[in-house]
């Protein structure tokens, strides 16, 4: 395998990009890592995951709504201050401690 000692521009990139994904190991010695995107053309989802996806939009429709309501936002931003989390996670985990 090749070892390229790559310029400071680089060495922190992250994500996907024009098909590729580079993922980047700060703990052990393998460093950036640049794989092709997978192709999930031909997966088909579960029931089980279908079923979590309509959940999250349901969350996070929950969500938008608590930020277009002057009276919910207050009180779920006391509830996210009072366990040290944020908004959205406060909101989003109401709706998903609910189903």
């Amino acid at each position: 395998m090749p070892k390229l000692k790559l310029n400071s521009a680089l060495t922190s990139v992250r994500g996907t990009l024009d098909g590729w994904v580079y993922k980047h190991y700060k703990a052990d010695k393998r460093g950036l890592v640049l794989s092709r995107r997978p192709d999930m053309s031909q997966v088909r989802p579960s029931p089980a995951q279908l079923a979590r996806r309509q959940l999250m939009r349901e969350a996070g429709a929950f969500h938008r709504r608590v930020l277009k309501d002057p009276v919910l936002l207050k009180k779920y931003q006391a509830i996210a201050r009072r366990r040290r989390i944020n908004l959205s996670a406060a909101t989003m985990g109401e709706v998903l401690r609910k189903k």
